[in-house]
């Protein structure tokens, strides 16, 4: 009842479909142990981290969940007294939108970047009648959006249709070889280990929509190795049942 040929589709909606049915397949109880004295603030918050992720896993756990699942910490930062309320949310996939998509014509601002997008999706946002439990008095509050932890695989979709039902078109450019996501991240490493590394990631996939709200196709480029020389890495461009190396991505 999910799919049926010749319906249209989301390539995110079906990564996730078949992601979950995957877990839902393997999952399983796993003991975890959160250990540890903290005591600096940073200690602190990473322990509500993992236990926050041991609350929502530790009953159904499966590989999905290691490679593929992150977390971002959600904190409201009262403007009165200053006093910090802190939540953590899992994730399966990292969604972030486009500047300029509410401005008609619905296109990404010329020259966007992956940096602006995340930039957009992690930016500040204000309370107005927000009531603090720590000084009882309601007013302005700081809604603030980090990464608490990465997986393994990020998948990272664009918010590429708006509420108006519109296609939001336009070009987002990113180091594909090399990205950091360092500026949007809670944690520099682990706080109590004092192990500290750079977030960085390598494009392997990328999935390409053509068309509008109502319909449209899809394109999937991949990185593998070269058929002819497999010590070569190419980028191979799948569209549909076709199946072609090509010498680089759309907009490179």
């Amino acid at each position: 009842d999910w799919h049926q040929y010749g319906q249209q589709g989301d390539a995110a909606e079906t990564i996730q479909y078949i992601l979950n049915s995957l877990h839902d397949a393997m999952y399983e109880s796993v003991h975890m142990q959160v250990s540890g004295e903290a005591i600096s603030a940073e200690e602190k918050a990473y322990v509500s981290a993992l236990k926050a992720w041991q609350g929502f896993f530790s009953k159904e756990y499966s590989p999905i969940i290691d490679h593929y699942n992150g977390q971002t910490q959600t904190s409201v930062v009262c403007g009165n007294c200053k006093a910090v309320s802190t939540r953590y949310e899992p994730w399966l996939m990292l969604k972030v939108p486009l500047p300029g998509a509410e401005q008609p014509p619905h296109r990404a601002t010329d020259g966007a970047t992956l940096d602006d997008c995340l930039k957009l999706g992690f930016a500040d946002e204000f309370i107005e009648d927000y009531r603090c439990d720590i000084c009882k008095v309601q007013g302005k509050a700081a809604l603030q959006h980090r990464i608490s932890k990465l997986p393994n695989v990020i998948i990272l979709t664009f918010k590429r249709f708006t509420n108006s039902m519109n296609k939001v078109n336009g070009l987002v450019a990113w180091d594909k070889q090399m990205f950091d996501f360092h500026p949007w991240m809670a944690f520099s490493g682990d706080p109590f280990n004092r192990v500290y590394t750079r977030p960085l990631y390598e494009t392997t996939a990328l999935i390409e929509h053509q068309g509008s709200f109502r319909g449209g196709h899809y394109r999937m480029y991949a990185k593998q190795p070269s058929h002819a020389d497999p010590a070569k890495i190419v980028w191979n461009e799948y569209d549909d049942n076709s199946i072609r190396e090509i010498s680089g991505l759309p907009g490179d």
